[in-house]
C-alpha cells in the first residue's frame, strides 16, 4: 500500500464514520443514507489507478465488514464503479469540483441501484419497500451534494500536507516529497553562512576595528551589505 492509497483510505473512514453516526441518529426517522458514490470518485478521477483501485476496494471492503452482506460484495462494485469513472475521465475536465460533483452524485445512485436491486431480490415483497428506498436515495444524494466539495478538499489537502499531490495532467497521483531549492541557491546560502560567521568571529577578535574579511572575498556586493550598483 502507496502512502497516497493510506492518506485516501483514511479520509474514506472519517467520512464513513461520520455517515454511520447519522444514520443511528436518523434511525427513529426511518431513513438511511449511503454516501459511496462519493468515497471512490476523488481517487478515481485524481490519482493513478492502482493507488485510487485499492483505496476504492478497501473502503468497500470494511463497509462490508460492518454490513449483513456477503464479504467483498461492496468492495467488488466499488472497485467496478472505479475502474468504470477512471477510464472515462479523460473526456472531461476532471479537476473541476463541479464536475466531480455531478460523478459523485452519478456514482452514488449508481450504486445504490445495484445494491437496491440485489437487496429487492431476496425481498418477500420488494415493491412495499420502494417508497423508504426513494426517500433513502433522496436523502442520500443531499448528503453528498453537500458533503462533497468539502470531501475533496480534505482530501487534497491531506496529501498536500503529506509531500504529495494528485497529477491533474497525468494518469498518476506521484509521491513526490517536497521540492529541493535549487542547487546554485544553496550554494550562495552556504557561501553566504560561512562568511557571515567568518565576520564575525573576526570582529570579535580584533574589536570591530579591522578590515571585515568579506570586504576582501569574492562574494557579490549583494552579500556584502553594499548596494548592488
Amino acid at each position: 500500500m502507496t502512502r497516497s492509497t493510506a492518506i485516501i483510505f483514511a479520509c474514506c473512514l472519517v467520512l464513513w464514520i461520520c455517515i454511520s453516526q447519522l444514520n443511528h441518529y436518523l434511525a427513529p426517522l426511518h431513513l438511511s443514507l449511503f454516501a459511496g458514490g462519493l468515497l471512490i470518485t476523488f481517487s478515481a478521477l485524481r490519482m493513478g489507478f492502482r493507488e485510487g483501485w485499492w483505496s476504492s476496494l478497501l473502503i468497500g471492503l470494511l463497509i462490508d465488514s460492518s454490513t449483513a452482506v456477503p464479504f467483498g460484495f461492496h468492495g467488488l462494485l466499488f472497485a467496478v464503479v472505479h475502474t468504470a469513472v477512471y477510464n472515462l475521465r479523460g473526456r472531461f475536465p476532471r479537476e473541476e469540483t463541479i464536475f466531480g460533483l455531478i460523478v459523485a452524485l452519478l456514482a452514488n445512485l449508481a450504486l445504490f441501484f445495484m445494491i437496491t436491486v440485489a437487496f429487492l431480490l431476496r425481498s418477500p415483497a420488494p415493491f412495499s419497500m420502494l417508497p423508504r428506498l426513494l426517500a433513502d436515495l433522496l436523502a442520500s444524494e443531499l448528503v453528498v451534494f453537500f458533503a462533497a466539495p468539502w470531501f475533496f478538499a480534505l482530501q487534497d489537502r491531506s496529501l498536500e500536507l503529506c509531500g504529495l499531490s494528485p497529477d491533474v495532467n497525468s494518469a498518476a497521483c506521484t509521491d513526490r516529497p517536497w521540492p529541493k531549492p535549487p542547487q546554485s541557491a544553496r550554494a550562495a546560502w552556504s557561501k553566504l553562512t560561512k562568511a557571515t560567521i567568518t565576520d564575525a568571529v573576526f570582529l570579535f577578535r580584533c574589536g570591530g576595528t579591522a578590515a571585515r574579511p568579506h570586504q576582501r572575498s569574492g562574494l557579490p556586493a549583494a552579500f556584502q551589505g553594499r548596494p548592488v550598483p
